[in-house]
């Protein structure tokens, strides 16, 4: 599936981010090294992405870090903290480190429709190309779980002669009710919420208990969509 499909159109898009057969970036530099880039993707938790990266060739010249989702920019920043680890192992002092806080309502505007997100981060010297770090992929659950996004499953079990629907939904978020809209033809037409008693379920899974919804469709908007 191309990106295209993926992502929205967004001003930041950048193609060709990583030329793809520039030699890959490792940590194997050492005090005797001076040409080549260097680094290494360290950890990504909840205060952001960290590393290190450093030009050997122009060790005091910082070198840029953007995280891309795609061809989509989302974060970026320069990497000029003191990496003591780094600078034992070439024997001067460098600013080669980097700690990237990703924008969790940016992510959020972007359309993913696969199972898994992956992370690009990607660093460009001065005057040079850019390159790909390292990459970090990632469940699409364990990723909206990051980004306090609830995820939503369910069922509508029946839409009757009235244009009721019932069924049942319930978010990963147990605190609260699962939102539910209905739609037809992309246009929502009416919206209520997963909350009524559906002891039938308590014997599939105890958190369903309180997962159903009635929700009435109003004839005014069917009459809007047929007009």
């Amino acid at each position: 599936m191309n990106n295209e499909k993926r992502f929205k159109k967004d001003s930041e898009v950048k193609k060709n981010h990583s030329d793809g057969v520039a030699e890959r970036i490792t940590a194997n530099i050492d005090n005797n090294t001076r040409f080549g880039l260097f680094g290494n993707l360290d950890s990504f938790d909840l205060d952001g992405i960290k590393g290190w990266i450093m030009d050997a060739g122009n060790p005091d010249t910082s070198v840029n870090v953007t995280v891309y989702i795609g061809t989509i920019a989302i974060s970026s920043t320069i990497a000029n903290i003191y990496r003591p680890d780094v600078s034992n192992i070439v024997q001067y002092s460098v600013d080669c480190g980097f700690l990237i806080k990703l924008d969790k309502s940016k992510i959020c505007n972007i359309v993913i429709d696969t199972d898994y997100v992956e992370l690009d981060i990607c660093v460009q010297p001065l005057n040079g190309k850019i390159r790909k770090l390292d990459s970090i992929n990632l469940l699409k659950e364990k990723f909206n779980e990051w980004l306090d996004i609830p995820s939503v499953i369910g069922n509508i079990d029946n839409i009757n002669d009235e244009m009721i629907a019932t069924g049942w939904a319930i978010s990963s978020k147990q605190k609260n009710y699962a939102k539910v809209e209905l739609l037809i033809n992309n246009i929502v037409v009416a919206k209520g919420d997963a909350n009524l008693l559906r002891l039938n379920l308590t014997t599939v899974n105890p958190s369903l208990e309180m997962s159903g919804f009635k929700i009435k469709i109003p004839e005014s908007k069917i009459n809007n969509l047929t007009c």
